[in-house]
């Protein structure tokens, strides 16, 4: 199982409760108790925990394998699977993939099961030139945004109704990251990428609240990015830094979701842009530039001359906390804890619905989260040979 450190963390803290009650009550009861604080600044809550939440493993069970895998190398296309964009779960147990290859979505039962594709590769009504789900709170329809057309699409639960907008500007030269009502998170670089070469820049990355209609809502935080204009022997070739906050975020029941850095912190806003709730937990940094660059470039052929490279473009002061966050249908907020390398697990920091840290689950490490559901996490997984499935794991909320 996963959950390795389980037995220890429940002997020294306890478990508070039994699986009773509505699914958000169980899941409560089954955690270790908490240290936490709660304030208002300015019209937003702050709830900070303690760092204990950092070295605490819930007493949830995910299996260590899933209980579906949907992928294939031959046969019938339906269920092959490139450039998985999105896969989102339904209220039946079914769930929905957009295929970026094929520009579908297909539709699967709950024990995998192919029901409908829609879409296709075009430039029509219901078609997609490069479609990417945009993450929604529990919502009736799917957003797919088309990163080439630069086009919205939305699509009923049921493959029906769909209709589309196409914005254009500036603004939506990005990647939407999460959705709420009719507006979107866009991160967009502000001024000239033209950096000197070998010579390293830092520019903003807005993240900007805007409606899909083709307005600027609002900036919501601002991210430094590095870059470096490289060159060696060849023509010069942008490099972005590793350890530079990415543009990520979630949809929550108010609003988007979006990583407070360099803190452990999630900043929750309402449809409108405005900062609602800080959820924080009072802990350093778990390890400094210099650690996560060695981890870091331990990926590449030559190590020491990709070291080489980000070092002359500068390190940051300190690493993000998170690379991925999610909320799940209970309304908990899951945050992955940055990690440089290619470890074997991954610890997701999890918030309850309160917006209290009460401490973390283990993942497999390659699995690319999308949507977590009451008893279930699905992800997109790929192989050693880069052939990508489509994961269901288990997951009990119940303890041990």
């Amino acid at each position: 199982m996963i959950d390795s450190r389980v037995a220890r963390t429940v002997a020294v803290l306890g478990v508070l409760g039994t699986f009773t009650g509505c699914a958000d009550d169980s899941a409560r009861a089954s955690l270790p108790s908490a240290e936490y604080s709660e304030r208002d600044s300015a019209g937003a809550r702050i709830v900070t925990a303690s760092g204990d939440a950092l070295s605490t493993f819930l007493p949830w069970v995910v299996d260590s394998v899933p209980d579906l895998e949907l992928g294939a190398v031959d046969g019938d296309p339906r269920f092959q699977f490139h450039r998985i964009r999105g896969i989102v779960g339904l209220s039946d147990g079914g769930f929905i993939v957009v295929d970026g290859a094929s520009r579908e979505l297909r539709w699967f039962t709950a024990s995998g099961g192919h029901v409908r594709s829609v879409g296709g590769s075009g430039q029509g009504p219901g078609e997609f030139m490069d479609p990417l789900l945009v993450p929604r709170y529990l919502a009736d329809s799917l957003l797919i945004y088309d990163r080439m057309r630069r086009a919205f699409t939305w699509v009923a639960a049921d493959g029906s109704g769909v209709r589309s907008h196409s914005p254009g500007g500036p603004l939506f030269n990005g990647t939407p990251t999460t959705s709420a009502g009719g507006r979107a998170v866009f991160g967009s670089v502000s001024g000239s990428t033209s950096c000197p070469e070998n010579a390293p820049c830092e520019l903003p990355l807005a993240l900007r609240w805007v409606d899909v209609a083709g307005a600027a809502a609002d900036t919501l935080m601002i991210h430094p990015i590095r870059m470096l204009r490289y060159t060696q022997s060849g023509p010069p070739v942008l490099v972005t830094g590793p350890l530079d906050q990415k543009n990520v975020g979630a949809a929550g029941p108010a609003g988007p979701v979006l990583p407070g850095d360099p803190r452990f912190e999630l900043r929750q806003f309402d449809a409108d842009g405005r900062l609602v709730s800080i959820l924080r937990v009072d802990a350093p940094p778990r390890m400094t530039p210099d650690d996560a660059l060695d981890a870091y470039v331990q990926r590449a052929p030559d190590p020491r001359e990709l070291r080489g490279v980000y070092e002359l473009m500068g390190l940051p002061e300190t690493v993000p906390a998170f690379q991925a966050i999610r909320v799940d249908h209970l309304g908990w907020y899951w945050a992955e804890l940055f990690r440089p390398g290619e470890d074997a697990t991954a610890e997701w920091l999890v918030f309850d619905a309160d917006g209290r840290a009460r401490g973390i689950v283990e993942l497999p490490g390659r699995l690319e989260v999308h949507d977590i559901g009451e008893a279930y996490i699905l992800g997109r997984w790929t192989n050693d040979l880069d052939v990508e499935s489509v994961r269901r794991y288990p997951l009990d909320r119940r303890g041990t």
